[in-house]
Formats: C-alpha cells, sequence, structure tokens
C-alpha cells in the first residue's frame, strides 16, 4: 500500500474522524506508528466491480490498456474477514463522534494523539471519493498482523528507499483462492493477442471461457 501514499491513500479515514496519531511518527515498544510504515507492512490485491452504473469505456481506459487489453473474471474465496468493498468518502460525511470526541479530548488534555488497537486497516478501504469511478473491490493482508499469519511472507522490494514492496502469491494459497473463469479481450485487442489468449486459455484446467470481444462505448 506504500505505493499509493502520494495519492493520499489511507490518511483519509483517520484525517476525517480526527485520529491524528499515524501523523506522529512515534514508536511505542519498538514498534512504529508512522502511517508511512504501516502502509509498507499493508498489501493489496485490486479489483474492479461490474456494476451496471458503470457503461461506457472508463474502466477499460483505467484499466485495460485502453481496450487493447483483456478483461478477468475472478472468483475469490477469501479465507479471512479482509476481502472488501472500498467505500469513497464524500466531503459531507459527517465523522463518528465517538471517535472524534475522545481523540480530540485527549489529545488536549495529554498532548498525545491518540490511535485505536485494530484499526490501522481501515484507511485501506476508506478512500476520497474522486476515485469511486473505480468500483474497487480490495483483498488486504497485513503481514504484521497475527491476524493472518503472514509473517513469513517475504516481500519483493522495487524501491528500498521507499519500501515500495510486492507480495507474490499463487491462485490458491493459505489465504484465498482465487479462480480465473472468464476473459475478455478489449475492443481494440490485436488478433494477434486474442490468438495468444486463445492458447494459453485451451492449456489451462478447469476450463476458461474465451468471451467475445468488448463494445467500444458500452463497457462491456
Amino acid at each position: 500500500m506504500r505505493r499509493r501514499f502520494k495519492d493520499g491513500e489511507f490518511e483519509e479515514f483517520y484525517s476525517h474522524h480526527g485520529i491524528t496519531g499515524y501523523k506522529s511518527d512515534r514508536t511505542t515498544f519498538g514498534i512504529s506508528h508512522s502511517e508511512k510504515d504501516i502502509m509498507s507492512e499493508i498489501f493489496f490485491l485490486s479489483l474492479s466491480g461490474m456494476a451496471i452504473d458503470m457503461a461506457g469505456d472508463n474502466k477499460w481506459e483505467l484499466f485495460g490498456d485502453s481496450g487493447a487489453g483483456c478483461r478477468l473474471t475472478i472468483e475469490v474465496e477469501p479465507k479471512h474477514n479482509d476481502f472488501r468493498e472500498v467505500y469513497y468518502s464524500k466531503g459531507h460525511t459527517k465523522a463518528i463522534p465517538l471517535v472524534k470526541v475522545l481523540s480530540d479530548r485527549i489529545e488536549a488534555r495529554y498532548q498525545k494523539p491518540f490511535n485505536f488497537s485494530y484499526i490501522s486497516k481501515i484507511g485501506a478501504f476508506y478512500i476520497k471519493g474522486d476515485f469511486k469511478n473505480e468500483d474497487e473491490y480490495r483483498f488486504l493482508i497485513k503481514t504484521t498482523s497475527d491476524e493472518y499469519g503472514a509473517a513469513h511472507l517475504k516481500p519483493i522490494v522495487t524501491d528500498a528507499q521507499e519500501k515500495l514492496a510486492y507480495l507474490e502469491l499463487a491462485l490458491e494459497n493459505e489465504f484465498a483462492t482465487f479462480k480465473i473463469t472468464e476473459v475478455q479481450p478489449g475492443y481494440d485487442c490485436s488478433d494477434e493477442d486474442i490468438a495468444e489468449l486463445s492458447k494459453l486459455i485451451q492449456e489451462k484446467k478447469p476450463a476458461i471461457k474465451l468471451l467475445n470481444k468488448a463494445l467500444k462505448g458500452y463497457g462491456i
């Protein structure tokens, strides 16, 4: 998730509800509270839903190489609870009163920021409304949380200075089962690429369905 820091992700929920402890860059018992370090421990798979109100080519332009790529239909069987639909914030949404009051009063009385335990992942599912057209679902793993038993996973580092890394998992793994059921070429996908897709799909068991090309302007 660290890669999304510059997009303002993670902080939306905490800023909205006055939970400022993640901005302090403090360490407790050797554990950093900073948002950058926490984001470096959270990894997610981003998927887009098939919302019927998303007509047009928006998703193909965003995620499908402007129609030259392909779309996968994936069935997800999670083995933990953190496969969720993303919540997109609204400018007029009210903060949770108790959370806001507690944060403000503790800050004022003790001059210390207040952090809740077990909510460090909420920011991964609560993002700016500017991105609502992505209709996003996220499958999340936090490597330092006991909930997942994922401490043994070794992130593949792409930028050590910026703490950018990713996890590589098989479609069938200890955290979830991902089953590709359909592949749809985009409206500008080349015949050569479609032939290659067809060849790859024929080799897969169980069978994967190759759909017709998407229709430009309809989003399907």
